[in-house]
């Protein structure tokens, strides 16, 4: 929870200095593009998380990094704060917390779909449209198989679930019997 709260801190920041100078959605772009790098060389990330290296060293490290992928100013003193501060291990929560940060403002919601088995078209659509209704935002709809859930529909949109699940209903059922 506390991470969740630290990410936010920052995430926030950023969307703030984003609106300031009308840059929220490159600010995104060049975050996503630090993420798909971390995520192409695991042992640039190790690095960054490793407590053998001082800040100094990589914020240099990452300063050349941030230079070849062409990195605005903005955010390269954004991720040589992470490093400073020692909160780089968050960044991953809080792009994410960023890009909900970025739909929040465009005026759309993320959810997700929990299925035990993959939904129709018609059917996501179906889903899709209750959603909006409910809460009176565009829906960017995400569908998630997990069979464990035996059957129904489990639906997450921010911090509120859905809970329409039949692992759900009989766990209920049990709660009352016992």
């Amino acid at each position: 929870m506390l991470n969740k709260k630290i990410a936010r801190r920052y995430a926030q920041a950023l969307i703030e200095i984003g609106k300031e100078n009308n840059r929220i959605d490159n600010f995104k772009t060049e975050l996503n593009n630090f993420s798909n790098l971390l995520k192409k060389f695991p042992e640039f990330q190790d690095a960054l998380l490793s407590p053998l290296y001082s800040a100094e060293d990589l914020k240099k490290t990452i300063l050349g990094v941030a230079a070849k992928i062409k990195l605005s100013e903005t955010i390269k003193n954004f991720l040589c704060l992470l490093v400073d501060k020692r909160r780089i291990q968050y960044f991953s929560a809080i792009l994410e917390l960023y890009e909900d940060l970025t739909y929040q403002i465009s005026g759309y919601v993320k959810a997700r779909v929990i299925t035990a088995r993959p939904l129709s078209t018609s059917d996501l659509e179906s889903i899709k449209k209750s959603l909006e209704d409910i809460t009176r935002k565009k829906v960017l709809l995400n569908s998630v198989v997990e069979p464990q859930i035996i059957g129904g529909v489990i639906a997450e949109v921010g911090d509120k679930i859905f809970d329409g699940s039949i692992r759900n209903q009989l766990q209920r059922i049990g709660e009352t019997l016992i």
